[in-house]
């Protein structure tokens, strides 16, 4: 009963002083990086598939470090799985690797993006795809098929 009262005080005191509930409760910011990953290939045991990491800060990055975590069931055969550096806002940086996929299974392959500056905050997004491999099928995902301009397939959903 207490906290009945508690929660109508609160909510009595934000209608009389003009405050609105996103104004006292804040959607949860979204960190400024965009971050896509594709995975193109063949989805079988002995086939190569090709995935790429695509980083694009919106503010400007002094330090940033790109990963691809590859899990168990997938070789690297080519590419580098880190890079670092600065971007400037807006910039977009691919990191691609070559990897064999080695047995069966569903396999998550997760790509990160972190910037760091110099007062010692960092803002972290990640991404990832699923490879399913063996009994099971690449997804036939519903929506339109379309190239995008590096020639990668996407799926666009209405």
């Amino acid at each position: 009963m207490k906290n009945r009262w508690l929660i109508t005080i609160f909510i009595l005191g934000l209608i009389f002083t003009g405050l609105s509930p996103d104004e006292v409760f804040p959607a949860k910011a979204k960190i400024p990086i965009d971050l896509d990953i594709y995975i193109d290939g063949v989805y079988q045991v002995g086939g190569e598939l090709v995935i790429t990491v695509t980083t694009r800060p919106l503010l400007p990055a002094p330090k940033i470090k790109i990963a691809i975590n590859i899990p168990d069931g997938l070789e690297l055969k080519s590419g580098e799985i880190t890079w670092e550096g600065s971007m400037s806002r807006g910039e977009e940086k691919d990191l691609e690797v070559s990897v064999k996929v080695i047995k069966e299974g569903i396999f998550e392959v997760i790509g990160i993006a972190s910037i760091e500056y110099p007062d010692g905050s960092r803002l972290v997004k990640s991404a990832s795809g699923t490879i399913e491999v063996g009994k099971f099928q690449k997804p036939n995902l519903p929506g339109i098929r379309k190239k995008d301009g590096k020639g990668r397939e996407i799926i666009e959903f209405e």
